[in-house]
C-alpha cells in the first residue's frame, strides 16, 4: 500500500517510494517501447487528487528542521505541468522534472532524492 496514516489524520506519501515505484513502471513502459521498435521519447504528467489529505513523507531525522508548511500540499488537485522525457535520457535522470513539481507544490526546491549534479541518489 502506497499510503499510510499519520497521527495528523494525513496521508503519507512516501517520497522515495512512489519515486522508486516510478521509476521502476517508467523504465518497463520504456522497455516495451523500445522492444517494439517505437520511440521512447514521452510525456509525464503527474496529478494527486486529495492532495490537501496527503503529506509528502521524509526521514523525519534528516529533514528535522523543516519549515511548517514544507512537506504539506496547500490545495485539494496538484495537476503538474506535463515534462517531456528524451528517451536516450535514463529513467531517473528523465523523471527527475517530473518529481521536482512535485516537491515544489510541497514547498521544496525539487526532489531530494537527487544529488547536486541532478543524479538520481536513491534518497543517499
Amino acid at each position: 500500500m502506497l499510503y499510510t496514516s499519520l497521527e495528523s489524520g494525513k496521508k503519507n506519501l512516501p517520497s522515495l517510494y512512489y519515486e522508486q515505484e516510478v521509476i521502476k513502471l517508467f523504465s518497463k513502459y520504456r522497455a516495451e517501447l523500445k522492444f517494439t521498435g517505437l520511440n521512447q521519447e514521452t510525456t509525464v504528467m503527474f496529478s494527486l487528487l486529495r492532495a490537501d489529505e496527503v503529506q509528502l513523507g521524509l526521514d523525519n531525522y534528516q529533514y528535522a528542521f523543516l519549515d511548517e508548511n514544507q512537506s504539506h500540499f496547500d490545495r485539494s488537485l496538484i495537476l503538474a505541468p506535463d515534462v517531456l522525457t528524451a528517451g536516450e535520457t535514463e529513467a531517473p535522470v528523465a523523471l527527475k522534472p517530473a518529481f521536482d513539481l512535485i516537491w515544489q507544490a510541497a514547498g521544496f526546491t525539487g526532489s531530494r532524492n537527487y544529488d547536486h549534479d541532478g543524479q538520481w541518489s536513491g534518497g543517499r
